[in-house]
């Protein structure tokens, strides 16, 4: 599974530094970091892409994002996006 987060903020107001994408099995309150990357923000989009080998176990898994500052400040979760992998 391949997901890829943006900022498409112009570069001379934005004061995030990172990206952080997190994947929890559906119906659970437990998350996992797959990805934890900064980048520059004086570039006019910033982007991170993880790939993330999803067992094939026919669960559901979520998957959520949010940007953080060099502060260590985070913003709010994007909205949850899920995907199942078939068992086999």
């Amino acid at each position: 599974m391949q997901a890829t987060v943006s900022d498409s903020t112009p570069a001379p107001i934005r004061d995030f530094t990172g990206f952080e994408i997190e994947r929890g099995e559906a119906g659970t309150d437990t998350w996992s970091v797959v990805l934890h990357q900064g980048y520059n923000p004086r570039l006019g989009v910033a982007t991170a892409t993880v790939c993330d080998p999803l067992p094939t176990d026919g669960h559901t898994y979520e998957y959520r994002a949010r940007s953080y500052d060099a502060a260590g400040n985070y913003s709010p979760y994007s909205e949850i996006r899920a995907m199942t992998m078939s068992a086999g």
